[in-house]
């Protein structure tokens, strides 16, 4: 009875909430499959432009697109035996995240969109792979019939994405990168062969591992240049710019012990079978390298992009698993995981780095996205394993670093999940001489990761794939609820893999000042994390002056119901009255209405003496899980009760193979009228998975009970679980799934 008293008094007295000031706008973008944006460009008016593939019919394309239907096979069905053929996507949006235009682009086959450029006239300029032989091109272009069973293309769209002013197969196998100069000129990158792309008269290499350069007239049915820029192994090349004279700078990942590198330039020691990232500065024609440069070391490393800026220095991300990596003035000097990101900059003569850091935790990381700023920052994206990801005071809260996801895998011999660390997108600032001014998760309890990156002064944007139902969204989303979903992988006609969709985001980060507070703030009330509500949820609501001035507290009607109003003080959910555990002047502790199930957006209304004081529109969820803690906070000691009755603690760790009892919030729907209290155990009839961590592994414990707990409300269920017997330690994670959610990161407990 003490222990549940203390529960109690976790669900009606939550802790304040805080909330990042720089985190602005955030939304998702697709349809009813899978959708991924690959990257993304700005103008210099701040329109944001994206690109990437979609396998959804249902992608939210404009009236005016040059593209309006999808051209492939829309659906679920992946792999090798799969049925959908996806398109690549072209999309703009404005400063403030509305959709100016979006447009499928593609031909039967499958087609995605890799890299973009934009010019000083809003045109977008896009590479990628298709093996469609009627993809979209235009007549006079480089290339207008497929020659093989996959191509490059490039295609140059018009300023409102209505019309292709130019649009052809291109030679090559993998595209890696485009950029454009103030003539129009495009220059684009990747891997090919001597075969698909022969070398131009001229150029700097002839042959070599595959990473080329190669620039494309301004009417696109031409190419000025090609050449190939490595050793005898395969090699791509990830990223290209173009300096205010001309100069090319292209970079990438190479296998080749013989990648020549110039004398006087930048050269890391690399292990045999070992990749190396490169850089090779070409001049105006292509016909001569000013430098060639690897960093690498005694692992693999790969350069996904790079940038550069006014002076000629140059930027650069990927990943390294090589202790040894070249590593100068940095915010992050040791190798933390078996692989981490890392950033560099590299000086104009590419003789030696200005900065060179590693960015990472004892997971893996990878640097994916990278773009500067004029005022010389640079901006980083990508994914991370870690739970420790180095981030700053300012960042978003760690929501769900380290969460379980789990595949479900059908074969002959039946079904069997699948269980694996989530990744986590996240996105950072760095100073031109490598400070760390801001780094932060973006996360879901699924998996997440950020492929693209553009910045600006004040803002900068992150865009990527989410399988989270509860990414974080904010500011005027085109879309606050991921499409819902369920994809899966087929390599043989008796298996498959089983997966949700993802859908694309994209989310602006704002460091202009603190943004107004919100008129309100609804949280989950036991991980204080902002969501999608779920039916029968305990959520807090935070806001001025929507309660009593004198706190009132949890009251029961004649019924023995928990009352829907608390001194004059109600809140309503599309008109459905929740009930109340707690309220005061700055918040309300309630319970969401079980009637808000199959509902997408309800309606919150805050009532005083019959004054409406505040409203809200929600997204909302099947269920949105989280432990209660001893301290309130969300995470720490989840409030839990050892087999003998004592309160779980280091000090009263619970035996290995034991049963422990949990408290949770958000498990859904109850099918017991709103408010109330549980007065038997009923099981809950939805399957539910609970894992506790150990490093990057997780150890399934087994749930024996899933279900209200006798004298507490029904909205708190209780999880009694069968702790393994091969796992111990004073904090070990513990996390629950439940219809495809995953509860908070943090909670803990302690087993001997």
């Amino acid at each position: 009875m003490i222990a549940l008293g203390c529960l109690w008094a976790t669900v009606m007295c939550p802790g304040a909430y805080a909330a990042s000031a720089a985190y602005s706008y955030s939304s998702y973008l697709g349809g009813e499959s899978r959708d991924v944006v690959h990257d993304m460009a700005r103008d210099a008016a701040g329109n944001i432009y994206l690109t990437g593939e979609t396998a959804s019919s249902g992608f939210p394309v404009t009236s005016s697109a040059f593209q309006r239907t999808h051209g492939g096979r829309p659906g679920p069905d992946f792999g090798l035996l799969g049925t959908s053929r996806p398109d690549a996507f072209v999309v703009k949006l404005r400063p403030t995240g509305e959709i100016a235009y979006a447009t499928y682009l593609g031909g039967a086959g499958s087609d995605a969109g890799y890299r973009i450029a934009v010019d000083s006239s809003g045109n977008a300029y896009v590479v990628g792979t298709t093996d469609s032989s009627n993809f979209p091109v235009t007549q006079g272009a480089l290339q207008t019939a497929a020659s093989a069973a996959s191509h490059l293309f490039v295609s140059k769209l018009n300023a409102d994405g209505s019309a292709l002013v130019y649009s052809t197969y291109f030679g090559g196998s993998v595209a890696g990168a485009i950029a454009v100069d103030s003539a129009g000129n495009a220059y684009v990158g990747g891997s090919a062969t001597t075969q698909q792309l022969p070398p131009s008269a001229g150029a700097y290499r002839s042959s070599g591992d595959g990473a080329f350069a190669a620039k494309l007239n301004a009417t696109g049915s031409g190419l000025l240049f090609v050449t190939y820029l490595g050793g005898t192994v395969s090699g791509t090349t990830r990223g290209i710019a173009i300096d205010s004279t001309g100069n090319i700078y292209a970079g990438g990942t190479t296998y080749s012990r013989d990648f020549p590198v110039s004398a006087g330039a930048f050269h890391s020691t690399v292990a045999n079978q070992s990749s190396a990232a490169f850089l090779v500065k070409l001049g105006p024609s292509g016909g001569n390298a000013v430098f060639s440069a690897i960093l690498g070391g005694s692992g693999d490393s790969s350069l996904n992009r790079l940038a550069v800026d006014s002076t000629g220095a140059v930027f650069l991300g990927g990943s390294t698993s090589a202790a040894d990596f070249p590593s100068m003035a940095a915010c992050q000097s040791q190798l933390s995981g078996s692989s981490d990101g890392f950033v560099a900059r590299l000086n104009p003569a590419g003789s030696q780095p200005i900065f060179s850091t590693f960015l990472g935790g004892s997971g893996n990381e990878v640097v994916q996205g990278l773009a500067l700023d004029q005022a010389g920052a640079v901006f980083v994206s990508g994914t991370t394993y870690s739970t420790d990801f180095p981030v700053t005071p300012d960042a978003l809260p760690k929501r769900f670093a380290g969460s379980p996801c789990v595949e479900t895998a059908s074969s002959p011999f039946g079904s069997s999940p699948g269980v694996y660390v989530c990744g986590d997108a996240f996105a950072a600032r760095l100073t031109e001489t490598g400070s760390l001014t801001y780094s932060s998760y973006l996360s879901g309890s699924s998996e997440d990761s950020a492929e693209a990156v553009a910045g600006s002064p004040n803002t900068f944007w992150v865009a990527g794939r989410t399988q989270s139902n509860d990414f974080p969204t904010a500011g005027a989303a085109t879309a606050d609820r991921r499409a819902p979903g369920t994809c899966s992988i087929q390599n043989s006609p008796s298996s498959s893999t089983q997966f949700s969709c993802d859908d694309a985001f994209v989310a602006r980060i704002g460091f202009r000042g603190t943004p107004p507070a919100p008129v309100l703030r609804v949280v989950n009330t036991a991980s204080l994390l902002e969501g999608p509500v779920a039916p029968a949820e305990v959520i807090t609501i935070f806001g001025q002056g929507i309660g009593p001035s004198t706190p009132a507290t949890l009251q029961l009607t004649p019924a023995g119901l928990i009352a829907a109003e608390l001194s004059g003080t109600r809140v309503l959910f599309n008109g459905m009255p929740a009930p109340l555990i707690r309220a005061d002047s700055g918040q309300i502790t309630a319970i969401v209405p079980n009637g808000v199930a199959g509902t997408a957006h309800p309606g919150m209304q805050i009532e005083r003496d019959g004054v409406v004081r505040a409203t809200a529109t929600l997204p909302a969820t099947e269920a949105a899980p989280a432990f209660l803690t001893l301290d309130i906070s969300g995470m720490g000691q989840a409030a839990a009760i050892n087999q003998d009755g004592s309160i779980n603690s280091p000090s009263h760790p619970a035996p290995r193979g034991s049963i422990l009892t949990f408290f949770s919030v958000g498990t859904g729907a109850t099918g017991t009228p709103d408010g109330s209290v549980a007065t038997a155990a009923q099981s809950l009839p939805a399957p539910l998975v609970a894992l506790l961590g150990a490093g990057s592994r997780f150890f399934v414990g087994n749930v024996l009970y899933a279900g209200p707990s006798p004298g507490m409300t029904d909205a708190v269920t209780q999880l009694n679980v069968r702790l393994p017997s091969d796992l111990a330690g004073d904090r070990v994670p513990i996390y629950f799934l439940l219809k495809g959610a995953s509860s908070q990161f943090g909670a803990t407990v302690a087993i001997q």
